[in-house]
């Protein structure tokens, strides 16, 4: 029987024990209202996701247990400018 290595997926899916160099789906969860996915985290995480940018994903599992988790960051809000022609208010 082949050796299986444990893959934990922190805010997403694709958890499980897996022999190496299988190639497993995972993806992040949706983020709460205001967040947008940023990146994934872990270690060795260069080696194992070619962009840690991307939030579904594929991973080919080493000969070790490893874990990655999903980071979020708040949408950055969106500036409007507010012109006043006669009077003051004027600003964004």
């Amino acid at each position: 029987p082949a050796t299986l290595y444990k893959l934990a997926i922190g805010s997403g899916i694709g958890s499980g024990s897996y022999p190496q160099g299988t190639v497993i789906g995972i993806s992040a969860n949706t983020p709460a209202p205001g967040y947008v996915f940023d990146q994934w985290t872990g270690t060795g995480i260069n080696y194992l996701l070619s962009n840690i940018t991307v939030s579904g994903n594929t991973v080919s599992m080493p000969g070790t247990n490893i874990s990655l988790t999903a980071t979020y960051k708040p949408i950055a809000a969106t500036l409007y400018t507010l012109t006043i022609g006669s009077g003051t208010g004027s600003g964004s």
